[in-house]
């Protein structure tokens, strides 16, 4: 699993990104993007964010 990957493409957009932030801050359903919660907790955390950054910015680690 990529963490930020909303879409399943095997990777992060700005747009991911940005969707990732709005679940965080609570304007959003975790479910829109399963991919942003990598623990499952239902919430997405500051390091899950950091994460999804870094998947945009550097790829997705290959499975």
């Amino acid at each position: 699993m990529c963490i930020g990957d909303c879409s399943g493409d095997v990777s992060v957009t700005i747009d991911e990104t940005l969707e990732t932030v709005t679940i965080a801050l609570g304007n959003a359903s975790p479910s829109d993007c399963a991919a942003a919660d990598a623990d499952h907790d239902g919430r997405v955390t500051v390091d899950e964010i950091l994460t999804a950054v870094y998947n945009a910015l550097h790829g997705c680690a290959p499975l």
